[in-house]
């Protein structure tokens, strides 16, 4: 639950199994960084590169003082962004955009709520095509928010991954798991479209 901050150029790289790049861990908790100048990069399984977690809550907006950093994970189950945890909750809103370059690896993802995080994409923001992962947790989409072309998978040992749908109509990539979709408007409808790194277009039943 403390404070860090960080004012001038700020380069984070980690390597190995669980090497999360930066961790916020608390209700009360915040790192604070200039984003133009702070890199983070990680290798290795699940090894994140900015994880909230224990109740800790953050926004990003892409204004200055809320803008995300310069942040790219390559290993399987790695995301770049993370809730973690009961009360953990990450919110992307205003102009905020993940990008596909944050998670090079076949396996890693833009952004993913674990173990009953939440992570919400409101206002203008975007996935901007990176992979969507709510393992026994919560991924919603409200407003305004894009998340076209992105890969979506819903599971976990509980199995109750979800994507929570709150805006009128929605595209994605593709869907996958063994969670629930709730869509929150009638008569709304989702789009699964082609650009996307599993299935071109497809919903997979991972029920059985």
């Amino acid at each position: 639950g403390g404070v860090i901050e960080s004012t001038g150029d700020l380069a984070i790289a980690t390597s190995g199994d669980a090497a999360a790049g930066i961790v916020e861990s608390g209700a009360h908790s915040a790192i604070t960084f200039a984003a133009a100048t702070t890199r983070v990069s990680t290798t290795g399984k699940a090894a994140h590169g900015l994880v909230l977690e224990n109740g800790a809550v953050r926004t990003f907006d892409d204004t200055t003082a809320n803008a995300l950093p310069t942040i790219t994970v390559s290993g399987d189950d790695a995301a770049a962004l993370v809730a973690s945890g009961t009360g953990s909750i990450l919110t992307l809103e205003g102009n905020a955009a993940l990008s596909t370059s944050m998670a090079t690896g076949a396996e890693s993802w833009g952004a993913k709520a674990e173990d009953n995080g939440e992570v919400i994409f409101a206002g203008n923001s975007s996935t901007g095509g990176a992979g969507l992962w709510a393992q026994d947790s919560k991924i919603v989409l409200r407003d305004n928010a894009d998340a076209a072309g992105s890969r979506v998978r819903f599971d976990g040992p509980l199995g109750y991954g979800q994507l929570q749908i709150e805006r009128a109509d929605a595209a994605l990539g593709s869907l996958e798991g063994n969670g629930s979709l709730q869509f929150l408007n009638p008569g709304g409808m989702l789009t699964l479209g082609t650009v996307n790194t599993a299935g071109g277009g497809s919903l997979v039943d991972g029920a059985d």
